[in-house]
């Protein structure tokens, strides 16, 4: 989600960050993307919930002390901007999957869209189809895509 009711990131735009190499999925776009908006990016506890799973996954190594401290990275920069499903996120998760009935969507991907949706914020994002009714920025191309409705 990037902040100031911009958008938010899902766990697989944090894989090329210099400060988050360790999380799959990374290119030199995001990694550029990122840096030109470093105060704009917000994260949802279901994102970070996931990359949590990733690091517990590993065994104990360097690597996974690696994941650890790169963890740490995350929550220190995107502190103030922790987007969590309230309320209104769960108001808009039942609008959204009876929006979505024909159209599913992974449980997941469908409570971070409910939090962007109820907050106002775009989803920062290249797998738009998870993301119905919500504004996506892709920033692996920079392209900005309007929200689209299941059905149509």
């Amino acid at each position: 989600m990037l902040r100031n009711r911009s958008s938010h990131a899902p766990s697989e735009v944090f894989g090329g960050h210099e400060r988050y190499q360790r999380f799959p999925s990374g290119s030199m776009q995001v990694l550029h993307w990122l840096d030109e908006h470093p105060h704009e990016v917000g994260i949802s506890t279901f994102t970070l919930a996931e990359m949590r799973r990733g690091i517990e996954l590993k065994r104990d190594s360097k690597a996974r002390r690696e994941l650890e401290r790169h963890f740490g990275f995350i929550l220190e920069d995107h502190r103030g901007a922790i987007f969590v499903f309230d309320e209104a996120a769960a108001a808009e998760w039942g609008r959204l999957m009876a929006e979505a009935r024909n159209h599913p969507l992974p449980f997941e991907d469908s409570c971070i869209g409910a939090i962007a949706r109820s907050s106002g914020l775009k989803m920062l994002t290249r797998n738009v189809r998870h993301f119905p009714g919500c504004v996506t920025v892709d920033p692996w191309t920079d392209v900005e895509r309007a929200a689209w409705r299941p059905g149509s």
